[in-house]
């Protein structure tokens, strides 16, 4: 048996160059906040499409969902196979980002599957952000077994001093 994750055929990054502000209007993801400029909307039609690579993983593909959310019928599909351990993820597709960016606007949509098995530490990474090289903000689904999942945000890989300048963060999950 394998778990899988959908992502609801629809990826939404926006950005706003820390130095300027764009005036264009929302592009369709729910608490848009005005003033972001589109950087990608992944429709799911290819592995390798608007400037996402794909490691070559057999574990992920895109399938057909005519329920999707966003953008249907096509969706990715993160397969996790029975027994997997974590540490790293089966699958590895990535949008990188130019330098000067401050804020970021991401909307995305998943669905586990009904077999889906949080891992034992309760810890179940779904998306990482690199910041200066390195993977600092985590977007997960925290919970263990078949018991419910919450979707969070954390920061990981922090010095002191770091954790010390991050201040308040915000951070908004709407689920």
């Amino acid at each position: 048996m394998r778990m899988r994750i959908l992502g609801a055929g629809w990826i939404l990054l926006g950005m706003v160059p820390a130095a300027t502000r764009a005036q264009a209007g929302p592009h369709g993801g729910p608490h848009e906040p005005p003033g972001f400029t589109l950087i990608t909307d992944r429709p799911f039609d290819a592995k390798v499409e608007d400037g996402w690579t794909d490691r070559g993983d057999p574990w992920f593909s895109i399938v057909q969902d005519p329920s999707a959310p966003k953008s249907p019928p096509g969706v990715g599909q993160a397969m996790f196979p029975r027994g997997y351990e974590g540490g790293s993820g089966p699958i590895l597709t990535a949008h990188r980002l130019g330098p000067g960016y401050r804020d970021l606007y991401l909307a995305m949509w998943i669905r586990f599957s009904s077999n889906w098995v949080g891992h034992r530490s309760g810890v179940n990474k779904i998306l990482h952000i690199w910041i200066d090289g390195r993977n600092k903000l985590i977007l997960m689904a925290r919970g263990i077994g078949r018991g419910p999942l919450l979707a969070t945000v954390g920061l990981q890989g922090l010095n002191e001093a770091q954790k010390a300048r991050v201040g308040p963060l915000c951070l908004r999950c709407c689920v």
